[in-house]
């Protein structure tokens, strides 16, 4: 990647994050990132093009975190006013504010405090510069004592802290790597290509995901796993990215978890579907804390443990009655067979986080006993493993179906600053 000055018509001068790829024997420059106008961000910092730079030669994701932070940061500033100000509306003197009260005046970024963490205030949205977060340390919600947590369970045994403590640790290191199962076509979206590399704005969706998972302080690396004649994966930017890895896939995608989970290093992973773009941080960092609590003894938990969990996974409410279905005609058509009771029904998300030995043991028995494992959890269930529910957003939807683009495309339009 590299970085690229242009001046259009209006004379201004903006600032590009740009990689070449040679395609049918030609050299293209492909945007990868836009940062905004150079006199604005010069403003901010006047050692920033150098910084960016930097950036780049060492193959880091922080090119992104700013972008990426400052959309989960309006998202959740807009779910906090939607209800309020739907209400407001819904009463005679009630009227409709412009987006801008809405969502706050957007931004490509979100005010750090000292410990790094995220601070903005209701219906408002940060003031901060758009580059204050590039250069930064990565935030994070969590207090000190939550971070001990974390660092006692995932840490490796051997882990020497740093002079920054903890969080110094976290931040340099992380705690667990990520599998990313991408070997897949996904027919169901009916498309040309392989529903991981549609396109989202400049990247595509398997670039949204990974560099969204890199933005978490706690993750280290990312194994993403492969079809081994991928012929898509080269134009994408996360090649440049240091702590990106690259295995060969499986034909279906428990073969290319067990492929990524053989490269990980850290003792606890995370599995993660590559079309989930819109995974938040905030329940990377739930999932983490909770599972880390029932690691601990009871004197060096918050909370009683009475049964071992073996991990945990993220879910979301069943918001729809749920029918089974009673096949006739051939399975041509279905009729009712009965309600079930949604109280006790949960979709299953992802990331979905393991003992990295527990995990591919419990996944090479299940293929050598022949049993379909539909997610990482399957396989530890059938060996009668308990696997804790961390509830999640629903907005961490998987993309199947075109209408899961559209939807994906909407959020990003109306809340990804736009430099």
């Amino acid at each position: 990647m590299y970085v690229e000055i242009k001046t259009p018509a209006s004379g201004r001068k903006y600032v590009y994050l740009k990689r070449s790829v040679r395609v049918n024997g030609r050299v293209k420059h492909i945007t990868v990132e836009r940062f905004g106008e150079l006199n604005d961000l010069l403003a901010q910092d006047p050692d920033f093009i150098i910084k960016l730079n930097e950036k780049c030669r060492a193959g880091s994701p922080d090119l992104f975190s700013s972008k990426l932070h400052a959309f989960e940061h309006n998202l959740t500033a807009a779910l906090h006013n939607a209800v309020s100000t739907s209400a407001a509306v819904a009463t005679p003197e009630g009227s409709i504010p412009p987006k801008s009260k809405v969502l706050g005046e957007p931004k490509c970024g979100v005010t750090p405090t000292s410990s790094g963490a995220a601070v903005a205030t209701q219906g408002q949205a940060a003031t901060a510069p758009s580059i204050s977060l590039l250069f930064a340390t990565a935030p994070t919600s969590l207090k000190d004592a939550e971070l001990n947590e974390l660092f006692a369970v995932y840490a490796p045994r051997d882990a020497a802290l740093p002079e920054k403590g903890v969080l110094g640790y976290i931040q340099e290191h992380g705690l667990v790597d990520v599998v990313v199962p991408a070997a897949g076509v996904g027919a169901r979206m009916g498309a040309e290509v392989p529903k991981q590399y549609l396109k989202l704005d400049d990247k595509c969706v398997l670039e949204h995901t990974v560099l969204k998972l890199l933005t978490s302080p706690f993750v280290h690396n990312v194994i993403v796993a492969l079809s081994p004649d991928d012929p898509y994966f080269k134009y994408t930017c996360l090649v440049d990215l240091k702590r990106v890895i690259r295995v060969n896939g499986g034909s279906e995608r428990v073969d290319s978890v067990l492929a990524g989970l053989k490269a990980t290093r850290s003792s606890w992973v995370m599995v993660h579907d590559a079309a989930r773009p819109l995974i938040s941080l905030t329940d990377i960092e739930q999932l983490l804390l909770k599972v880390a609590r029932t690691q601990l003894t009871p004197e060096d938990s918050p909370l009683p443990r009475t049964e071992a969990y073996c991990g945990g996974i993220l879910v979301a409410p069943m918001a729809d009655t749920v029918k089974q279905a009673q096949s006739i005609h051939g399975g041509e058509l279905h009729a009712i067979d009965r309600t079930l009771n949604r109280a006790h029904l949960w979709r299953a998300l992802t990331p979905q986080l393991f003992g990295r030995t527990e995990l591919m043991a419990a996944i090479e028995q299940g293929l050598s006993d022949r049993r379909a494992i539909t997610d990482e959890a399957s396989a530890l269930e059938r060996l009668g493993k308990k696997v804790l529910m961390v509830e999640g957003s629903p907005l961490n939807f998987k993309l199947t179906q075109p209408s899961d683009l559209l939807l994906t495309k909407a959020l990003l339009s109306y809340l990804a600053p736009h430099c």
